[in-house]
């Protein structure tokens, strides 16, 4: 609460918007790098995150909540990517991505 503003974190994680298309096609910019063969395997991991993506709805439902609230939480996670983030350490969720991406 600096300057007596309360400060709250709404945690989205994947959402169903236009941006999962957007993202596949700047995969495909990397042909001729180091990068392309991790780039490679970006559109099959893109198409099923946005298929188990969240409504948008979600997201404004809970900005409103927490705005409205007479004792908002501090934080608002909203999808299962978030949950698991906050249970473990960065170097878990970075074993985890690996692992999504199919690297060791």
């Amino acid at each position: 609460d600096l300057f007596g503003i309360a400060v709250i974190g709404i945690e989205p994680g994947n959402i169903r918007t236009p941006i999962w298309e957007k993202a596949t096609v700047a995969a495909s910019r990397f042909p001729d790098t180091a990068y392309a063969p991790y780039m490679a395997k970006v559109p099959q991991l893109l198409a099923a995150m946005s298929r188990k993506a969240a409504p948008v709805e979600l997201v404004s439902r809970t900005i409103h909540k927490a705005i409205t609230a007479p004792r908002p939480k501090t934080r608002y996670p909203l999808t299962p990517l978030w949950r698991i983030a906050r249970m473990g350490t960065d170097r878990m969720l970075d074993r985890l991505t690996r692992a999504a991406m199919g690297f060791r």
